[in-house]
This record gives C-alpha cells, structure tokens and sequence, in this order.
C-alpha cells in the first residue's frame, strides 16, 4: 500500500503543477503577480510535501503545515482568481484542493481524511466569500461535491484495503500449507530413510544369526555391535547415521554420507564427491565374483546421490549373495546422456518380480525407495532361473510410452523387491513386519503429517535393538586373523 499512496501523491503534485501553469496563462495583468506567487509557493510546497512523505519525516507535522498551506491558499481566491471567471468549478485553487482532499483518503486513515476535507472545503467556502461576496451561493454545490468526493474515495480505498488484506491473508494461508506439506513429505522421507537403514542392518543381522549355515561368531558379532551403534546413534540424532567402515576397509571419502543415509548436502548444492570413490569404498564389503566396470568420466556428483547410489548398489549385492547363487556378479557404472547409470548384473536363479508381495521391503525400499528419494530410478528385470539386472539412474529418465505394467516395469513402482521373498524367507524382511509397505502403498502414504511420537519404524527400531544385542552378547571375541578369514567364507556385509 505504501506504494500505491506515492503514486497518489505524486499525481497530486502532477495536477497541482499543470493547475499552476493554467493559472497563469488564464490570469490578466492586474492579478499576474498575487497568481504567480500563489501557484509558485503551491508548487514549491507540493514538491517538498511529497519528499518529506517519501522519506516519512515527522508526518503528524507535514500533514498539519499541508493543510494550514492548502487552506491559506483558498483564502487568496479574491486576488488569484480572475473576476471574469464565473464558474466556482473552474478555479484552478478548487482543482488543486480536490486533488488534496482525495489523496488524504488514500494516504492517511479515514478520521484524518475526513477532518482534512472538511476544514479545506469551509476554508474553500470562505475564500469564495472574502473574495467574491456575490456568487458564494453558486459555489455551494461544487464545495459539497468536495465531501463527496473524499466520500467516495474513502470507500474506494477502504474497498482496496480490504481485497489487499484477504489477498494477503490466502497468500499466508497458502505459504503455510506448503511449509506443512513440505514437513510432511520431509518426514516421510526421513521415515522412508530410517527403515531403509533398518532393513540394512538389523534385519541382515538377524537373518544372518538365524541361518543354519551362517557366518562364525566373529564376524556376526562384529556385524551386530556396528548396527546397534548405527541404530542408537540414528535415535539420538533423529536421522540416519553413518556407518563405520569395518577393519582393513575403506572409509567414505570426506563429504559422503554412508550407505542409505541421507547424508549431505542436498542434491546440486556443493561440489559434491567422486562417486567412482564411494562405491569403490563399497566393493570390498562384498565378497565373491565381483567384476566392477568404472567408465571414465563420472565425475562428482551431490553427495546425498552418491549415499543413495551406494546404499542401493549395496542392497542388490547382498541379495545376490543371499540367493543368487550366483558364479559371476557385475558391477558397471558409467554416463548416458548426462544421467548417472549404475548396474549390477548376476547370473544366478533369478526370481519373478510380479509374484513378490507388496508387503515386503527389500528392493522396494532399500533400492527403489531410496533412489525415489533422491530423484533416481531403480529398475529390475528378472525371471527365475535366468540372469537378474539391476538398472539405478540418477536423475530418473523421462517416461516414454504407455505405462508399463507393474511385472514389466520391475520394481520401479515398487512391486519387485527382495528375491528372498520368492524363498519364504521372511527374516530377511523382518524389519516390515509392522506394517510398513513400498513407496507405493497408500496406508503408509496416509500417515498423518503432524503425527507425534514414536513411528512405526522407531518403534520397531526399539524391538529389532534387543535381539540384536543378544546376538552380540551370544558370540564371544576371536582373534583378527581368524576373523577375517571367517569374513571371507561367510560373504556377507561387512
């Protein structure tokens, strides 16, 4: 608004300029020097008016002294008005008073600008009087079209003011609605993050402690201590924390987040990390047939994608550890148009991605969900007893075609996940045994977004902790070297 009353202003001091220069050229010899003084003092004071508004000195002052200004100037009428000029309507000192008395509608509030058009519409009625005796009775009617006019601006600014202020009101309504929908999805987000990191590490300890055939006591305790620690940092902290590297192995390089983590910068903000160093860091945790293909030119890239691609790359090689069977594991990353393609290739039994409940997580969050997350795509193709691929693209490519359907499109729409689904396996998916489903089940997407307390997923987190720890405690210290040695057999996570 403020801008709009210093537009009024300075159309105020258009007209009562232009009124000057009419009343000069209007005026005969006898009264040329008494209307050149008048409209000059007019001029100069209407520009110092709108300064003094502009840069809001003392504003109860210059109101005061325009008024006392405006009405000194309408009791000069006799002496600066020409006497031929008949029509009270057509004085150049009414012009300029009307002018003022709309623009105090506008610029100041609705008391002041009545008691401003009413003491310059009397001083108007008196300088008509003093001046010339015989035609203030003519004059009446276009004073009172004075009051109508502030009148009438009045109700058109307070009409203006109003529309502004609701205008105002759903602009700030509808910012809040996006700082709520922005929290909501935030916390889905993080909710999404936290049971991927579940699924990471509890629930892989705990299948790793109940296989019949599974790794020496070492190496699962070893396991078990890192994802307790990782857990309980995640609970302090209130969103996933990096994960230790194990000994004789790689750490992150500075700026990566761990696996799954979410850690970082947001994408595009930074320098970012090499990715070909952080899934590097990644590899020795794997053991087995693994060929890796790094394509030059990869470059860096944000460090929460380069988290995401990690943790996905990771959950897809510890599925073909776990069920594959696999006798040759490839992992290839390269540039195609810009995006970033990560895939991991397995000749092993293969699975069927259409015949995998919706219930389970695997795939559908450990791989899919998290590069949903960062703006990626994970797809899967499979069919038992064939070969497995696992495409990851960052950013995701634009859809082409008709919708594929959910067996076709794999687990991009969060149909496929782990292969051990098609095994029975259900500890290896313990950590969705309270109700969490993919990215694309609508009860979870239903959770309120102001919901307080423990999530489903802490509150699984404070389930999954005990057992973990009981693993710990069950298994005993060994020496490093037979340790390592039983890491070797057992193939798994380190």
């Amino acid at each position: 608004m403020s801008v709009g009353r210093s537009y009024v202003l300075r159309g105020r001091a258009i007209v009562v300029v232009c009124c000057a220069a009419f009343a000069l050229l209007a005026t005969g010899p006898e009264q040329l020097p008494a209307t050149a003084t008048a409209a000059v003092a007019a001029v100069v004071w209407t520009v110092l008016h709108l300064r003094w508004w502009e840069r809001g000195m003392a504003p109860r002052t210059v109101a005061c002294a325009d008024v006392a200004f405006l009405a000194a100037l309408c009791l000069t009428q006799g002496a600066t008005v020409p006497a031929a000029q008949e029509e009270h309507g057509h004085a150049w000192v009414l012009v300029a008073v009307s002018v003022a008395i709309v623009a105090y509608q506008f610029t100041h509030p609705p008391l002041v600008g009545a008691a401003a058009a009413l003491l310059l519409a009397g001083a108007d009625l008196l300088g008509v009087m003093l001046g010339r005796p015989d035609t203030w009775m003519a004059a009446v009617p276009q004073i009172l079209w004075l009051l109508v006019q502030a009148a009438m601006g009045c109700a058109l600014y307070q009409l203006v003011l109003r529309r502004c202020r609701a205008e105002d009101r759903a602009l700030a309504a509808a910012a809040q609605a996006r700082r709520r929908h922005k929290l909501s999805r935030e916390r889905r987000r993080a909710e999404e993050e936290y049971l991927a990191v579940l699924h990471d590490t509890c629930s892989a300890t705990l299948l790793m402690a109940a296989a019949p055939a599974g790794p020496p006591a070492a190496v699962l305790r070893a396991q078990a201590t890192r994802d307790v620690g990782r857990l309980e940092a995640l609970r302090a902290a209130g969103a996933p924390a990096p994960a230790p590297a194990a000994d004789g192995e790689p750490d992150p390089p500075q700026g990566a987040a761990a696996p799954g983590t979410g850690g970082g910068p947001p994408p595009g903000g930074g320098d970012g990390v090499e990715l070909a160093t952080v899934l590097a860091a990644e590899l020795p945790r794997h053991h087995g047939p693994i060929t890796t293909s790094m394509a030059p030119g990869i470059d860096r890239v944000p460090a929460e994608v380069a988290a995401a691609l990690r943790g996905a790359m990771a959950e897809a090689l510890r599925n073909t550890a776990r069920h594959a069977a696999a006798s040759s594991v490839r992992v290839g990353c390269e540039r195609e148009d810009g995006r970033v393609v990560l895939r991991v290739d397995d000749d092993g039994r293969g699975f069927d991605p259409a015949a995998v409940p919706r219930h389970r997580w695997g795939l559908s969050g450990s791989v899919v969900g998290r590069m949903a997350r960062i703006g990626g795509a994970a797809a899967v193709s499979s069919r038992p007893g064939g070969p497995t691929s696992v495409v990851l693209t960052w950013p995701a490519p634009d859809p082409v075609g008709p919708e594929q359907p959910p067996a076709a499109a794999g687990a991009t729409d969060g149909d496929a996940t782990d292969r051990g689904a098609t095994d029975g396996d259900a500890t290896d998916h313990g950590a969705t045994d309270h109700g969490a489903t993919a990215a694309g089940d609508d009860a979870h997407r239903s959770a309120p977004a102001e919901e307080t307390g423990p999530s489903a997923a802490q509150q699984e987190a404070a389930q999954q902790e005990p057992a973990a720890r009981a693993a710990a405690a069950r298994t005993g210290p060994a020496q490093d070297g037979a340790e390592a040695a039983a890491r070797r057999e057992a193939g798994t996570d380190g």
